[in-house]
């Protein structure tokens, strides 16, 4: 079997299993948040990646670092969704959905987010279709 029906097939079994069981994870922290508050942004954390070996260029995201009240104790946490274009303004009211047994399962919560839950189905079971059609072809051509 040639190496390219191999390298196939290791990323067909990766899109049959790996991506959607993180992304099914994810969704499943995600309808655990059933609590609402209200926090507030107390700080940013800037993530940088850079794009080439030599650290030539760097391209960077913005996070929020976020503090709330839950179960009479504050919490923090550093926001998984990060922006390039501009930083979170220190002081700035945001509402949180947080896991009332787990209230370090927090997120904040964005207005768009009906859109993401359809688009996260289809990866969830189009993702397996296309690591089955993977391996398929490398079968086929190995």
């Amino acid at each position: 079997m040639e190496s390219s029906a191999i390298a196939l097939i290791l990323f067909g079994v990766a899109f049959t299993t790996l991506l959607p069981w993180e992304m099914h994870q994810a969704a499943r922290r995600r309808r655990q948040r059933t609590a609402r508050t209200t926090g507030e942004i107390i700080g940013v954390e800037y993530r940088s990646e850079s794009s080439h070996q030599d650290n030539s260029f760097s391209a960077g995201t913005y996070h929020p670092q976020v503090a709330f009240e839950a179960g009479g104790r504050r919490r923090e946490f550093v926001g998984a969704d990060g922006v390039s274009w501009r930083q979170p303004r220190i002081g700035t009211a945001v509402s949180i959905a947080y896991d009332p047994r787990d209230p370090s399962n927090a997120a904040v919560l964005r207005d768009n987010q009906d859109g993401s839950e359809v688009l996260e189905r289809c990866v969830i079971f189009g993702c397996p279709i296309v690591g089955i059609a993977m391996i398929a072809l490398a079968l086929y051509w190995g």
